[in-house]
């Protein structure tokens, strides 16, 4: 029962949502105020996840002996952005979850958009052809409302009429969402697949995508968070950091299966899917161990 897809999906988002309950009982409406007067930080988070991260796997899969199918498959999966849980890292590592919150909603609504022509014209590069997506705006626009804008605003109204109740409920949701989120991505990784699905990881595919995987996982964040750092505060770059880190799996997979019906092209996101939370989790909380280790610049000497 416990390895059933289905049920690990459930718990999966129910968990989610909980987390975001307790994100809402941490944020006050100035930080999202703030978040969202700053267009600058929201666009260069959205740029990078829907341009430059999607540009910067088609170059690398060029250095990989793939095949134009394989090589096809990468990008699809880093042309889906807005993985939920990058909310859930950001909270848990104290970065600036009102930010990782518009980035998750602005990347999902602008893919509406981008995704359809890219996948395209990655199909046309690549396999000399076309490829017709149509993304699901319904079960996309739902999936965002109830796990993660409903929860975070119920939160946030709980803080403001109940504020002392609301600090003790977000350090007890904080605690055991921890424990509850390792166990079901702990089980998804042992039983990753359905059996009704015809998406799954083989041991060629492993050893295949997997240095390019997470060379683009792990050198994506790095290359971020360092960008980032040239503009930006250090937790804020922290957080972009960890955008960059997590992909929309499900989107991606249904794109490969549904839509295109390739075999094949879901096996890479699959294998994503795996290994990036952990991956990302380790990233930001090494990052924010820097951010304190670091001293704080001396202060100019007076003339």
């Amino acid at each position: 029962m416990l390895s059933d897809p289905k049920i690990l999906n459930l718990a999966l988002q129910a968990t989610l949502a909980l987390i975001m309950f307790s994100v809402g009982l941490s944020l006050q409406q100035k930080e999202l105020r703030l978040v969202g007067s700053n267009r600058y930080l929201i666009g260069f988070g959205v740029l990078v996840k829907l341009v430059i991260f999607p540009a910067l796997a088609l170059l690398l899969i060029y250095l990989f002996p793939l095949e134009p199918l394989e090589k096809f498959s990468i990008v699809v999966l880093f042309l889906c952005p807005g993985g939920t849980t990058s909310n859930v890292i950001t909270y848990w590592t104290k970065g600036n979850s009102a930010l990782t919150i518009f980035l998750t909603a602005a990347a999902s609504a602008f893919v509406f958009f981008t995704l359809p022509i890219m996948t395209n014209l990655a199909a046309q590069v690549l396999l000399g052809t076309s490829a017709s997506v149509a993304l699901p705006i319904y079960t996309t626009g739902r999936d965002i409302f109830l796990l993660i804008l409903l929860p975070t605003g119920v939160g946030m109204a709980v803080r403001q009429y109940y504020p002392a109740p609301a600090k003790v409920l977000e350090k007890i949701i904080a605690r055991v969402s921890v424990v509850f989120l390792a166990v079901v991505y702990s089980l998804k990784f042992f039983f990753p697949a359905d059996a009704s699905q015809t998406v799954s990881v083989s041991a060629a595919g492993l050893w295949k995508y997997l240095p390019l995987l997470l060379t683009l996982n792990i050198g994506g964040m790095v290359l971020v968070l360092f960008a980032g750092r040239l503009f930006f505060d250090r937790r804020n770059a922290r957080t972009l950091g960890i955008e960059m880190g997590i992909q929309n799996v499900p989107l991606a997979i249904l794109i490969g299966d549904a839509y295109l019906q390739l075999p094949g092209v879901s096996e890479p996101a699959l294998l994503y899917a795996m290994f990036s939370f952990w991956t990302t989790l380790g990233f930001a909380y090494l990052a924010g161990r820097t951010e304190r280790s670091t001293p704080p610049a001396p202060a100019p000497s007076p003339d």
